[in-house]
């Protein structure tokens, strides 16, 4: 029997067999995993049991689909993943993010309500003041999504999109070596149409065992999150305004802490810490906040217990 899907999630994955077997559980027990839902696994040509694991939980699941790579692409498996769905709507997902009670069917309730409509529609987690209590947040170009959702649009799991605009997203090679592909689609939809975005508090995750947030942290989430803005500010699409006040709230949200932890408090990096500086000085040194955080940075180096 043919189905007829309205949601695709989409599961790009690399060597996580033991948290990604766990997701895919979570996700068939759903109550609303059904024959309008499909999971697609997009495995980037894993090394370890991944294909094992997800054949056997998917030949009692028909909603499963595996797709292996032939070679690990990187970045570029988040399009392959959304280019396998057939659902109405292709939810980029990570491969340890999964529902609370509820989430799946709201997801669901709000594509049928939204299709059609010529909007955008994103499922944001927790989205930050002002719009934390607002359900839902209506926006009418890419610099209110900017203000709205600042760095929480490199997050994986807040990319969605309609396949009938599915042919409109970028593909180039350049984007993908970005590693912020979502980031990208993100804003050229939002510069295309009026965007909707759901206040979706109902995501979970499975701890991912080893994984590393230090590493060159302020490459994606600074030089190539910058990058991405680029082209919009230069057409006036995106304001200095906005830009500023985008740059105060990743600071105090995301990038901010990170200084703190590796620029100054750990003894030992993986990375320059002076290439670090440059860089951070280039895009931050007109905005006050970051001074304050390298005082609170000098001043912490200073008391004994704080050190690492």
């Amino acid at each position: 029997m043919k189905r007829n899907i309205l949601l695709s999630l989409c599961i790009p994955t690399y060597n996580r067999s033991g948290v990604l077997s766990q997701t895919l559980e979570c996700l068939v027990r759903d109550p609303a995993f059904d024959e309008e839902v499909e999971i697609i696994v997009s495995d980037n040509c894993s090394t370890d049991d991944t294909e094992m694991q997800v054949r056997r939980i998917a030949s009692t699941h028909p909603g499963i689909k595996y797709f292996r790579n032939e070679k690990n692409v990187v970045d570029q498996n988040f399009y392959l993943a959304l280019s396998r769905g057939s659902g109405l709507y292709l939810k980029l997902m990570n491969d340890y993010a999964y529902f609370k009670s509820g989430g799946m069917e709201g997801m669901k309730e709000h594509i049928r309500r939204y299709h059609g409509q010529g909007v955008n529609l994103f499922f944001y987690s927790k989205l930050r003041s002002p719009y934390h209590s607002t359900p839902e947040v209506h926006l009418a170009d890419v610099d209110s999504f900017v203000r709205a959702v600042n760095n929480r649009a490199v997050w994986n799991v807040n990319f969605g999109v309609w396949r009938e605009n599915f042919p409109e997203l970028i593909t180039s090679e350049e984007v993908a070596t970005r590693k912020v592909p979502q980031l990208e689609w993100s804003l050229q939809e939002a510069a295309l149409r009026p965007t909707v975005l759901i206040n979706f508090r109902l995501y979970d995750q499975i701890d991912v065992p080893g994984k590393k947030m230090d590493y060159l942290f302020y490459v994606p989430h600074v030089v190539n999150y910058y990058k991405a803005f680029e082209p919009y500010v230069e057409k006036g699409l995106i304001s200095q305004a906005t830009l500023r006040y985008d740059k105060y709230r990743i600071l105090s949200h995301y990038v901010g802490s990170r200084i703190v932890e590796y620029l100054y408090l750990k003894k030992e990096v993986s990375f320059d810490k002076a290439e670090a500086w440059k860089v951070l000085d280039g895009y931050f040194s007109d905005i006050p906040y970051y001074r304050y955080l390298k005082l609170k940075g000098w001043f912490l180096h200073l008391l004994p217990w704080k050190r690492k």
